[in-house]
Protein backbone atom coordinates (compact mmCIF):
# COMPACT_ATOMS: atom_id res chain seq x y z
CA UNK A 1 0.00 0.00 0.00
CA UNK A 2 1.40 3.53 -1.08
CA UNK A 3 1.34 6.35 1.59
CA UNK A 4 -1.46 7.93 -0.74
CA UNK A 5 -3.70 5.14 -0.14
CA UNK A 6 -2.73 4.59 3.83
CA UNK A 7 -3.90 8.25 3.82
CA UNK A 8 -6.80 7.37 1.92
CA UNK A 9 -7.71 4.52 4.55
CA UNK A 10 -6.84 6.62 7.54
CA UNK A 11 -9.05 9.21 6.64
CA UNK A 12 -11.43 7.05 5.80
CA UNK A 13 -11.39 4.86 9.03
CA UNK A 14 -11.17 8.64 10.90
CA UNK A 15 -14.79 9.29 9.48
CA UNK A 16 -15.92 5.98 10.75
CA UNK A 17 -14.60 6.64 13.95
CA UNK A 18 -16.48 9.87 14.02
CA UNK A 19 -19.96 8.37 13.33
CA UNK A 20 -19.46 5.46 15.73
CA UNK A 21 -18.10 7.93 18.21
CA UNK A 22 -21.75 10.20 18.21
CA UNK A 23 -23.60 6.89 17.68
CA UNK A 24 -21.69 5.48 20.65
CA UNK A 25 -22.42 9.17 22.61
CA UNK A 26 -26.51 8.56 21.69
CA UNK A 27 -26.40 5.61 23.55
CA UNK A 28 -24.67 6.34 26.39
CA UNK A 29 -27.18 9.26 27.19
CA UNK A 30 -29.78 6.73 26.59
CA UNK A 31 -28.73 4.46 28.99
CA UNK A 32 -28.18 7.35 31.53
CA UNK A 33 -31.84 8.30 31.11
CA UNK A 34 -32.77 5.16 32.30
CA UNK A 35 -31.63 6.25 35.45
CA UNK A 36 -34.36 7.26 38.07
CA UNK A 37 -32.86 10.44 39.97
CA UNK A 38 -31.49 9.24 42.83
CA UNK A 39 -31.00 5.66 41.38
CA UNK A 40 -27.47 4.41 41.59
CA UNK A 41 -27.63 1.13 39.89
CA UNK A 42 -29.61 -0.64 37.11
CA UNK A 43 -30.09 -4.15 35.84
CA UNK A 44 -30.83 -5.67 32.42
CA UNK A 45 -31.29 -9.23 31.74
CA UNK A 46 -27.26 -10.06 31.52
CA UNK A 47 -25.73 -6.45 32.77
CA UNK A 48 -25.09 -4.21 35.83
CA UNK A 49 -25.06 -0.67 35.29
CA UNK A 50 -23.80 1.44 38.37
CA UNK A 51 -24.13 5.27 38.35
CA UNK A 52 -20.69 7.29 39.57
CA UNK A 53 -21.12 10.78 39.72
CA UNK A 54 -16.78 12.45 39.53
CA UNK A 55 -16.75 16.24 39.86
CA UNK A 56 -14.76 18.00 37.67
CA UNK A 57 -12.85 20.90 39.60
CA UNK A 58 -11.92 24.01 37.28
CA UNK A 59 -12.17 26.80 40.33
CA UNK A 60 -8.70 29.56 39.39
CA UNK A 61 -6.67 29.99 41.93
CA UNK A 62 -7.91 33.40 42.86
CA UNK A 63 -11.45 31.74 43.87
CA UNK A 64 -10.18 28.92 45.74
CA UNK A 65 -7.95 31.21 47.50
CA UNK A 66 -11.37 33.61 48.24
CA UNK A 67 -12.38 30.78 49.75
CA UNK A 68 -9.97 29.58 51.67
CA UNK A 69 -9.31 26.36 49.81
CA UNK A 70 -5.68 26.09 48.61
CA UNK A 71 -2.62 24.57 50.07
CA UNK A 72 0.89 24.34 49.03
CA UNK A 73 2.39 21.17 47.82
CA UNK A 74 5.69 20.50 45.77
CA UNK A 75 5.01 19.49 41.71
CA UNK A 76 7.49 18.28 39.55
CA UNK A 77 8.92 21.08 36.97
CA UNK A 78 8.23 19.88 34.00
CA UNK A 79 9.84 22.62 32.04
CA UNK A 80 13.12 21.39 33.82
CA UNK A 81 12.89 17.65 33.25
CA UNK A 82 12.61 18.50 29.43
CA UNK A 83 15.73 20.67 29.66
CA UNK A 84 17.25 17.53 30.92
CA UNK A 85 16.09 15.39 28.57
CA UNK A 86 17.37 17.76 25.48
CA UNK A 87 20.91 17.82 27.42
CA UNK A 88 21.20 14.08 27.27
CA UNK A 89 20.48 13.71 30.99
CA UNK A 90 17.95 9.95 31.06
CA UNK A 91 15.34 11.09 33.77
CA UNK A 92 13.22 8.23 34.44
CA UNK A 93 10.03 7.00 34.11
CA UNK A 94 9.83 9.75 31.26
CA UNK A 95 8.12 8.48 27.50
CA UNK A 96 8.02 10.16 24.30
CA UNK A 97 5.03 9.76 22.23
CA UNK A 98 5.46 10.27 18.08
CA UNK A 99 2.53 11.07 16.28
CA UNK A 100 1.76 12.84 12.67
CA UNK A 101 -1.14 15.24 11.14
CA UNK A 102 -2.39 14.73 7.89
CA UNK A 103 -3.34 18.24 5.82
CA UNK A 104 -5.47 18.03 3.02
CA UNK A 105 -3.53 19.92 0.36
CA UNK A 106 -6.35 21.44 -1.12
CA UNK A 107 -7.96 23.26 1.86
CA UNK A 108 -6.88 23.33 5.43
CA UNK A 109 -9.17 21.82 7.57
CA UNK A 110 -8.80 20.81 11.29
CA UNK A 111 -10.96 17.73 10.73
CA UNK A 112 -8.17 16.56 8.90
CA UNK A 113 -6.58 15.07 12.18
Amino acid sequence: MCLEEKILKYKELQVELKKLEEEKEKVYAEILQSFAHDEKEIFSENYRVKKCVRINIKTTLDEARALQATKTEELVDKDKIKELLHSGIVVPNVTEATYFFIHNLEKEDSSDR
